[in-house]
């Protein structure tokens, strides 16, 4: 099995939804995370609310196609001639390369259909993929949950160290977190610049820094971001926090 596989995206083309074909393909490593994009345009006068089914190919390969986002979570709604890019940020789990009904694969192909749905009312909104949209706090406290709350809380140390009121403080200086020296000694005041290349990239932003998740999709980020930021602006008015003493793992 060789280390590296090339992904090709193709789309269908429903009646009422266009999602981008052309045969583009991205070579990744077996348990890399990757970011790629498909353009999905509503080809009508009205909104269509959807929900997008993806089919992984070769069959044996879909076990290991972990998608960690996708638009095809939820429902949902793209406005009339509408079209955007949206993000699917998945890995190809290492374990691929030890099955032997699978030796022979080098190339795995991930397509989408759209269809109508049932549940216009639960439907996201498809234009928060537009990169010129507003930051959504909202969103991005989801986002936070989702991806970041395993390891971060905003009141306290976790694995990671507490976020509360993050946007202004210096890197590194939370009380009682063992940080790496990297990070102690970076000199960064949080900011919405700085916060953006840490979440896409945290040990390339600082080395030696011990933060392994990226956040590769940049309107993710920009949610996130937006989120702290809010969150920072409502603690700046509320007593300190104290955190507890707690080493990371």
């Amino acid at each position: 099995m060789p280390s590296l596989i090339a992904l090709s995206r193709f789309g269908s083309m429903p009646t009422l939804h266009r999602i981008c074909r052309g045969g583009s393909s991205r070579e990744v490593h077996l348990g890399e995370e990757k970011l790629i994009f498909f353009s999905a345009e509503n080809l009508t006068d009205q909104p269509i609310v959807g929900h997008a089914t993806f089919n992984v190919t070769p069959e044996t390969t879909g076990l290991y196609f972990k998608k960690i986002q996708c638009f095809c979570f939820d429902d949902e709604r793209l406005d009339a001639h509408q079209k955007v890019d949206m993000a699917v940020d998945f890995f190809v789990d290492a374990a691929l390369a030890e099955d032997t009904n699978a030796q022979d694969v080098s190339a795995i192909t991930l397509s989408y259909t759209f269809f109508r749905s049932t549940e216009a009312d639960k439907a996201k909104d498809l234009s928060r993929f537009v990169a010129s949209a507003d930051p959504d706090p909202r969103r991005g406290q989801e986002l936070f949950a989702e991806r970041c709350a395993a390891c971060h809380a905003l009141d306290r140390n976790k694995a990671g160290p507490l976020l509360g009121g993050v946007f202004g403080r210096n890197a590194g200086s939370i009380p009682g977190y063992n940080y790496s020296a990297a990070l102690r000694a970076s000199g960064l005041t949080w900011a919405t610049d700085n916060l953006d290349r840490w979440l896409s990239d945290p040990r390339e932003f600082v080395p030696g820094a011990r933060m392994p998740i990226k956040t590769l999709d940049p309107m993710m980020r920009r949610d996130i971001i937006a989120y702290l930021q809010d969150e920072s602006r409502q603690a700046s008015a509320k007593p300190p926090v104290t955190s507890v003493a707690q080493h990371a793992p």
